[in-house]
């Protein structure tokens, strides 16, 4: 069944007065429950593209349809996660959580015990009461995802959520994430620079052109579920599939 749908998408911007095409003639479709990434060089327009998604953004041509219908007032109907965990600092783990649940206008009681419940789901058992300058960084990423799954929405779109983490806790959240995607079976949208990464979480690629970014290649990842990584991350199939990515990057 297909969660959401683009349809002949495309966005530019103003810059120094001139008119800038950022994404041109998107159609793309996800399924419901499907781990979609997104990749694409640099500027090509992967955030821009989640924009529009989210409705932060309006295109300026295109339509963007959820369970079938156009979808013309999108902000708010799905949660979208930053690079940066964005955690306020004089608020505890437990407290940054609800926030969105908070600005929903959900009760702040009933979302904290709900917070309190998947706390060891997500990695922060013994820490809701911790400030986010007490916490790692794999922690604080762990304590950003789950505000984001509080916030009760079936469509995720994580725009380089473990860009600023080292190898070892990357690779252990990638790990975490499958865990907790396949719990919840949440439709998800993730944008990321790394080919590895993005074979190893999805259940399909899209690679974006340059600027303007345009679909050049889409690619099934092959590896069934659940994912084994010493298995996958060195196989020949995991190698071979490395190269057609790059290949598919560099145009």
């Amino acid at each position: 069944m297909t969660k959401l749908e683009l349809i002949d998408i495309t966005q530019s911007y103003r810059e120094a007065g001139r008119k800038l095409l950022a994404i041109r003639d998107i159609n793309l479709t996800v399924k419901n429950g499907e781990f979609l990434t997104i990749i694409g060089p640099s500027g090509s327009g992967k955030t821009t593209l989640l924009e529009v998604i989210a409705g932060l953004q309006q295109p300026d041509h295109g339509q963007v349809l959820i369970d079938g219908a156009v979808a013309h007032h999108r902000r708010g109907q799905m949660a979208y996660m930053l690079q940066q965990d964005a955690l306020l600092p004089w608020r505890t783990v437990i407290d940054n959580v609800v926030l969105g649940p908070e600005i929903q206008g959900q009760g702040r009681r009933q979302a904290k015990q709900r917070a309190r419940e998947l706390l060891p789901l997500f990695g922060l058992e013994g820490f809701a009461d911790s400030f986010p300058a007490q916490l790692s960084g794999g922690m604080r990423q762990r304590a950003a995802f789950l505000r984001t799954f509080l916030t009760e929405r079936d469509i995720l779109l994580l725009d380089e959520p473990f860009g600023a983490l080292d190898a070892l806790t990357r690779r252990d959240l990638q790990a975490w994430l499958l865990d907790v995607w396949q719990h919840f079976e949440h439709t998800v949208i993730f944008v990321t620079h790394d080919v590895e990464e993005a074979i190893y979480l999805s259940d399909r690629v899209i690679v974006l052109s340059p600027r303007p970014g345009q679909i050049v290649e889409a690619f099934d990842i092959p590896f069934g579920r659940p994912r084994h990584e010493t298995v996958e991350l060195f196989s020949p199939e995991m190698i071979a599939l490395e190269s057609e990515l790059f290949h598919a990057l560099k145009g």
